[in-house]
């Protein structure tokens, strides 16, 4: 944030953009009736004292989790110059225990870091 200069504006800015796209009149109907939008949350401080926040990411298709990556972030130092973990992020994906998604899924995991 402070290393790329950005501010509120700058923040403003960017939403506003993408908040004004709209899909191609070619696009399916479907896709020309999704609506663009943000999701924001408070900042928070890990318990944990990870030097990054953590992030778990579910990515959803027609109201179901499909995918879910708990994010480590890019290669990165931390002040002193030790080396941050991104090799840990960790892919899941969702796996059904029967012809339909159901709360009976599993979830596999598709790659986990060494350690």
């Amino acid at each position: 944030w402070i290393e790329k200069e950005y501010d509120n504006q700058k923040l403003y800015d960017h939403m506003a953009k993408f908040l004004a796209e709209r899909a191609d009149p070619t696009e399916s109907a479907a896709l020309r009736s999704i609506k663009p939008g943000f999701v924001v949350q408070p900042r928070y401080r890990s318990e944990v004292g990870f030097r990054l926040p953590l992030e778990l990411r579910v990515v959803t298709l027609w109201g179901k989790a499909r995918v879910g990556v708990w994010w480590w972030g890019r290669r990165a130092m931390d002040d002193n110059g030790k080396v941050l973990h991104p090799h840990r992020n960790t892919w899941v994906v969702r796996k059904p225990t029967g012809t339909q998604l159901g709360r009976g899924d599993d979830w596999e995991v598709v790659h986990q870091h060494p350690g």
